[in-house]
């Protein structure tokens, strides 16, 4: 009887407009409803809306200033934090402007992005805004194990909302030629390890082991006739598995490996994060940054993808736009 009346109320709220979702949204109290009937309709609004072809120039600028978190650098849940939040804004007829500033003051959004359709004109950082945020997170999530519709959509939104700038574009590039050798065929592999494996996060997919990764790498290998893996990990001794398996096949970007995660992991337990690992240059938070993107770029240019599912891997999947010959994530449950 439950889930017949949830169904029913379910049925009932799809099928009203955005504004009556939108006022529902407001005056209701209990936070898991109101997370509800926003999830609903936010998903009609992506549905319906052609971000390509939003005007947005005549749209009141709202600033988005919190998230749901204070992320140390850029990654994957920051992202999505501020996508989400994007598409909120736009859905109340705004048009967002990213001004978070973690505790460091660091601005990561316009670190590597362009501010949400800065083709259309861009907005005025000194404006005042017509209105500030007042929520840190938005109902706007890829599945863990999207299927060609969910990239399709998630796609649409990012492609258009978070485009990257000059700078980074040209580091990926660069990146991207220096490390992948022309007219070689490639598969991509994530391997995830440190504050992931070690802390197991509730309700997050469990990683594959390496030995089982390999294994379907080789198959997959010799079926599609590969040239190369590359490697996208952030422990060396993934690394130096792969390469006992595949001697001189294993291609990697430029970064710096997080082993040194376990150490800190042993004072800190449960609480110890990966960005918490912080190595002897400049602007180090902002290099970590850029080589895990980049990194995330290159998987995306592969011919094959094969890995855990984290949020590195569901944005290679997205920035490839359903175009791998044969992709791959492991479902082994959650933790």
């Amino acid at each position: 009887m439950k889930q017949m009346l949830r169904n029913v109320r379910r049925w009932i709220l799809e099928r009203q407009p955005n504004r009556v979702l939108l006022y529902l949204e407001n005056r209701v109290k209990n936070p898991d409803l109101r997370g509800y009937i926003q999830q609903i309709r936010l998903n009609k609004f992506i549905c319906k809306t052609d971000f390509s072809k939003l005007e947005v120039s005549a749209m009141p600028v709202c600033s988005i200033q919190k998230g749901q978190w204070d992320y140390p650098l850029f990654q994957m849940c920051f992202l999505n934090n501020m996508i989400g939040l994007c598409v909120y804004c736009l859905s109340c007829g705004y048009r967002p402007r990213v001004d978070y500033e973690n505790s460091q003051g660091k601005k990561l959004w316009d670190q590597f992005l362009m501010q949400p359709f800065a083709g259309g004109g861009a907005v005025d950082s000194e404006r005042k805004p017509d209105r500030i945020l007042d929520i840190d997170g938005a109902s706007f999530v890829l599945p863990w194990f999207p299927n060609e519709a969910d990239i399709e959509r998630y796609y649409s939104v990012f492609s258009t909302i978070a485009v990257w700038n000059e700078q980074t574009m040209q580091y990926f590039q660069h990146d991207y030629e220096t490390v992948i050798p022309k007219n070689s065929r490639v598969i991509g592999v994530l391997c995830r390890g440190t504050d992931y494996t070690a802390t197991k996060p509730k309700y997050h997919p469990i990683q594959p082991e390496v030995g089982e990764v390999i294994d379907l790498v080789k198959e997959k290998m010799r079926e599609y006739h590969c040239d190369y893996v590359y490697l996208a990990t952030e422990e060396k001794h993934i690394t130096d598995q792969f390469e006992a398996v595949f001697p001189g096949q294993v291609l990697e970007n430029k970064r710096q490996y997080f082993d040194s995660f376990y150490e800190l992991y042993q004072k800190e337990g449960e609480q110890a994060r990966i960005g918490s690992v912080h190595f002897e240059r400049q602007d180090d938070e902002y290099y970590k940054s850029l080589e895990y993107l980049s990194s995330i770029y290159i998987l995306s240019k592969c011919n094959l993808f094969i890995g855990g599912s984290a949020g590195g891997s569901k944005m290679a999947i997205v920035l490839n736009h359903n175009q791998y010959e044969y992709s791959y994530l492991f479902n082994k449950g959650f933790y």
